[in-house]
């Protein structure tokens, strides 16, 4: 219901096709019975010509009548029907523009008021686990946000979603927390060098950046700097988890790679000129990286 509070235009349901899962049921099914129920209507007329013809286009029809051209799509399409209602009620014949009655209005504002104490109840409970280092928690509790949304978010952290099976719910955190504990306990020497592991909050930045996919989750005023500090924490947590990874599967080399575009420095470019043993593979992000927005670098291993 929330996607017709405003109008849309239903002649092609291809678009509405991911509803199909979360309903249960095909999605003309799903419409046919909103419209039954009288939670959605078929759209006025101003409605059906702002839907289906964008600025330009209503501006063209006003010019071909000698009208105005003046105001909002809606004070375009009004001026339109004023001026000739049958010919766009012609216009608009075979298409079908649906929005939210005001019940239906009620019931998705509604939903989406639920909707948004839900997901700030868990930005703030996954904010305080993380603040008293409880990271497997922080984890879940971003695991099940997820596994209970109409539509889960797919890669970011370990797991991964597909529409028809929400792996969240099948979520485990062993790699997260493990890659949360590096952020909080590990700091890169490029950091340190510059004394930007000192900025306030950073680690909180870094954790919520990770485990929700952005920085503004964390419930801290952060400029461009701090966010970029807090993904170099991430990059150098994410470096440390792979080295283990690499160690217990019994690789001996390793090689740096880098993002191999027009703003790779020197440092970072020589760097990946060879392979390095994995007990000698140099920390990343690099600590002599000359990257304004800091070192890109990712590490992979070498198969003999």
């Amino acid at each position: 219901l929330a996607r017709f509070i405003e109008p849309q235009k239903v002649n092609d349901t291809a678009k509405f096709q991911k509803w199909t899962v979360p309903l249960g049921e095909p999605v003309e099914n799903a419409l046919k019975r909103f419209l039954d129920l009288k939670l959605i209507i078929r759209a006025d007329l101003v409605d059906h010509l702002i839907t289906i013809f964008n600025g330009p286009q209503l501006k063209q029809m006003l010019v071909s009548r000698g009208l105005p051209v003046s105001g909002a799509k809606r004070a375009m399409a009004t001026r339109l029907i004023e001026q000739d209602i049958n010919g766009m009620n012609k216009l608009i014949e075979d298409s079908f523009v649906l929005v939210c009655s005001k019940a239906g209005i009620e019931l998705a504002r509604t939903y989406l008021e639920y909707e948004d104490s839900r997901h700030t109840e868990a930005i703030k409970q996954s904010e305080i686990a993380l603040r008293e280092k409880r990271f497997k928690d922080a984890a879940l509790i971003v695991a099940k946000y997820e596994a209970d949304s109409v539509f889960p978010r797919g890669l970011w952290i370990s797991i991964s979603t597909s529409r028809n099976n929400n792996h969240w719910k099948n979520y485990n955190p062993v790699q997260d927390e493990a890659k949360l504990g590096y952020i909080f306990t590990r700091t890169p020497k490029l950091l340190i060098n510059k004394g930007w592991d000192k900025l306030p909050d950073i680690r909180i930045v870094a954790g919520m950046s990770y485990l929700w996919g952005n920085a503004e989750e964390a419930q801290i005023e952060c400029g461009a700097e701090t966010q970029s500090v807090a993904n170099l924490l991430t990059s150098h947590s994410i470096f440390l988890f792979k080295m283990d990874e690499a160690r217990q599967l019994g690789y001996k080399y390793m090689r740096v790679l880098t993002c191999n575009d027009g703003i790779v420095c020197k440092p970072c470019k020589k760097l990946a000129k060879t392979k390095h043993r994995i007990d000698d593979v140099p920390e990343l992000p690099y600590e002599f990286c000359e990257e304004e927005s800091g070192c890109r670098c990712w590490v992979g291993v070498v198969v003999e």
